[in-house]
């Protein structure tokens, strides 16, 4: 077992690519809190920054071999973080773009064709998917989206930390996103 040397990061990169866990722990401390805040102020958004986040140095251990080829290793990592965090951001705003389309789609089946039974079969998926939310994100996701509360706004009146609002509208979200895409193709067909 290698005595893990005082922070020389190419001797950590050249033991953790051998396999040295201890190694690979140090630097990703080393790291950590500066890697963390630079992709949290890139993306503004708690669990993308998360996930990026580990997404990363889960990737880096795996391919962890690799390392030993990597001359600048803050460059490379600083690199790595930007374009996930990008591909992440690219991800969301691809997923948001669906739920406005399915919103739109849905408000222009409505006025177009109010009476027709699949108008109807539509908002009840809606609104089932939405009613499946565990309570408190249901709850976030209500003050939000149908009575327009800021984030603040709604931590005031739960009394909860505006992070924890944040954290329930990301995941009621992301629920919705996936509940929702058969709907979306169900509401395209109605729209000539």
């Amino acid at each position: 077992m290698h005595t893990i040397p005082t922070y020389n990061e190419q001797e950590l990169l050249r033991l953790t690519a051998g396999g040295n866990s201890q190694a690979f722990a140090r630097i990703y401390e080393h790291y950590r809190h500066k890697t963390y805040s630079y992709i949290f102020d890139l993306v503004k958004e708690q669990s993308l920054a998360e996930d990026v986040f580990q997404d990363v140095f889960t990737k880096i251990w795996e391919q962890r071999a690799s390392l030993l080829r990597v001359e600048n290793f803050n460059a490379y990592l600083f690199t790595v973080l930007k374009h996930r965090a990008l591909d992440g951001l690219r991800r969301l705003a691809k997923e948001d773009t669906i739920i406005r389309e399915l919103t739109q789609t849905a408000d222009a089946a409505n006025r177009e064709t109010e009476d027709n039974l699949n108008y109807r079969e539509l908002q009840k998926k809606l609104h089932n998917a939405i009613r499946r939310l565990p309570q408190q994100q249901r709850l976030v996701y209500t003050l939000s989206r149908e009575d327009g509360l800021r984030q603040e706004e709604i931590a005031a009146t739960l009394n909860i930390a505006p992070t924890t609002v944040n954290k329930h509208m990301t995941r009621a979200l992301s629920f919705l996103r996936k509940s929702l895409l058969a709907i979306l193709l169900l509401c395209t067909r109605l729209t000539p």
